[in-house]
């Protein structure tokens, strides 16, 4: 029979785990050391006396980890000062059951007590276990079974009748070793991640069925023609005769390299980066933009010649989300990668992250969780195959269900799941990439699938990637 319960902190009570990750690969790689996501995934809750020697047999004996831990701490203290620190769903709801039962909780976790007790009173836990347990107070860490024994001691009960919630391997083997009931809760955020892969477009497989899927648009009479321009200007440069600011020799230029052409308008990004870039590719640069009705956008100024020119399709789904990376010259498919949706971890089914978006702070969390949790790397893990920066994304189509339109907006959805279920929005256009902190070009306009209804998804009615 269960009489107590302990948990392990990081990954499992707190949200910290995408933190301890991220920010160990960053102290390291600053200190010259090209440790990687798997590296600190591998290192999680291992005790320092374990974590040395298995980092130092992968980077050398030259890998400081007093040094770099230390960073990764400053760093993660510095990220919590600014973010504040969540908890993983359902945990307070799980301690107000076992409260109910009469079962008491204690931690068990490699953090030292003192920002053990700082980390919980700042999410309002620390008063919900009867006993913390850190590594400091035993001889040997996790994954050693030494911390869960000296936890069970401290409950005055036998290993045996004590439960374990655990989310990493070390973890799991220092509990199961101790004896206790050992659930393993992994971390859906490392989870998701961890699905992400890029398609090997080598074979050619893929690239003929979308091919196929280009022409059989184009037979059912649709024009794959967009409203992109690029062009190559050589200016004059100025002197003490010729004081023409940089956005007028520049705008001057592009309308006489367009037929048709009879307004010149400069996007915020491509002023901020003109005069730099003007003279370091003296005075020959290549734009790109959009002409419509006459009106040149110049989106980007660049010393590159032939620069890319590329948009990206994504589907997000309430599972799983996929993109693809297309040459806007050329019409061809370079990338495709998918990966899990990381708002996963707040409910499977629309109605409970629509309610997780209810709570303080909701709005936020289910936005970052698409936003930089999953479309961030995956646009990024798409760019890197074809070998470009995000920056030379200059249009970007989204297809999703209403639901995670709104989550991807940070729009309140609420009323969507209420009787008579109205969404704030069906169609939605003007958005930039810029405006939602999409990976892409700052100008880069964000085209959103009409949805059809509440609850069904959006319909890609026209080729967003090539029309205007």
């Amino acid at each position: 029979m269960i009489k107590a319960v302990i948990f392990d902190m990081d990954g499992l009570i707190l949200d910290t785990e995408k933190l301890l990750v991220k920010y160990w690969c960053q102290a390291a790689n600053e200190a010259g050391f090209p440790m990687q996501r798997e590296h600190a995934l591998n290192i999680r809750s291992l005790a320092r006396k374990f974590a040395i020697p298995y980092l130092q047999g992968i980077f050398g004996e030259e890998f400081d980890y007093v040094k770099i831990r230390s960073r990764r701490m400053e760093l993660m203290k510095q990220h919590i000062s600014e973010h504040g620190l969540e908890t993983k769903p359902g945990i307070a709801e799980l301690l107000d059951y076992l409260d109910s039962k009469g079962i008491p909780a204690a931690i068990a976790t490699a953090t030292d007590i003192q920002r053990t007790e700082d980390y919980l009173g700042q999410v309002g836990l620390l008063g919900r276990f009867s006993r913390i347990v850190c590594a400091a107070m035993v001889e040997n860490g996790k994954p050693k079974p030494d911390i869960y024994l000296y936890a069970a001691e401290q409950l005055g009960l036998p290993a045996g009748g004590c439960m374990a919630l655990e989310d990493s391997p070390n973890g799991v083997r220092s509990a199961s070793d101790a004896g206790c009931v050992t659930v393993m809760v992994p971390d859906i955020a490392s989870a998701y991640q961890s699905r992400m892969k890029t398609a090997d477009l080598s074979s050619g497989e893929e690239i003929a069925i979308f091919n196929q899927l280009q022409q059989d648009v184009q037979a059912a009479g649709v024009d794959f023609t967009n409203d992109f321009v690029q062009a190559v200007l050589t200016l004059d440069e100025p002197t003490l005769d010729d004081t023409m600011p940089d956005t007028e020799r520049l705008s001057r230029f592009a309308q006489a390299a367009f037929d048709g052409c009879t307004e010149v308008k400069l996007t915020y990004h491509t002023v901020k980066k003109l005069a730099k870039t003007l003279r370091e590719a003296n005075f020959k640069v290549q734009i790109t933009g959009t002409l419509t009705d006459g009106v040149l956008t110049v989106m980007d100024v660049s010393a590159q010649e032939d620069a890319p020119l590329y948009g990206c399709a994504i589907d997000i789904g309430t599972t799983t989300v996929t993109g693809v990376l297309m040459d806007l010259k050329t019409g061809t498919l370079t990338a495709k990668a998918s990966a899990g949706n990381g708002q996963i971890r707040y409910g499977a089914d629309v109605i409970n992250r629509i309610i997780e978006q209810g709570k303080p702070g909701g709005v936020k969390r289910l936005q970052d969780a698409i936003l930089k949790e999953t479309l961030l790397p995956l646009v990024a893990a798409m760019c890197k195959s074809a070998g470009i920066s995000v920056s030379r994304v200059f249009r970007v189509c989204i297809a999703s269900n209403t639901t995670m339109n709104h989550l991807l907006l940070g729009v309140d959805a609420n009323p969507v799941r209420m009787e008579p279920y109205i969404p704030t929005f069906f169609q939605w256009r003007g958005m930039t990439a810029k405006d939602l902190g999409f990976p892409a070009n700052p100008d880069a306009e964000i085209l959103l699938a009409p949805n059809i209804g509440s609850y069904v998804g959006g319909r890609v009615h026209e080729p967003h990637l090539g029309q205007g």
